[in-house]
């Protein structure tokens, strides 16, 4: 019995170990080098966006291949973003001066 236990852990350290490698990271040099602060994602990882601190935020319609500056959203100090499951509603957070901030909506 304790064999079969032993043999059950070794297994599910190994696909543990199987699934934490088969990540691929791919750097996405097209996008701003800036200071990002946060990323948000639609449910299939198609919609993006990614806000800069004391930036601009940007969004993705491709999974991340081009990005385009929201400019019709204000240059604040962003500490996060958010998406919903399609993409299409999206919010942010600025911190400035001991204030936070609630932006909704910034598709262009």
């Amino acid at each position: 019995m304790k064999l079969v236990k032993i043999l059950l852990l070794v297994a599910a350290v190994w696909s543990g170990l199987n699934f934490a490698f088969a990540q691929t990271w791919i750097q996405q040099t097209n996008a701003p080098s800036t200071n990002w602060t946060a990323v948000a994602s639609s449910a299939d990882g198609n919609k993006l966006v990614a806000a800069a601190y004391g930036g601009l935020i940007y969004t993705s319609t491709n999974s991340g291949d081009t990005w385009t500056q929201c400019t019709n959203a204000p240059d604040e100090g962003w500490e996060s973003v958010a998406s919903s499951a399609d993409g299409t509603t999206l919010v942010a957070v600025a911190y400035n001066n001991g204030n936070g901030s609630i932006y909704p909506g910034f598709p262009n």
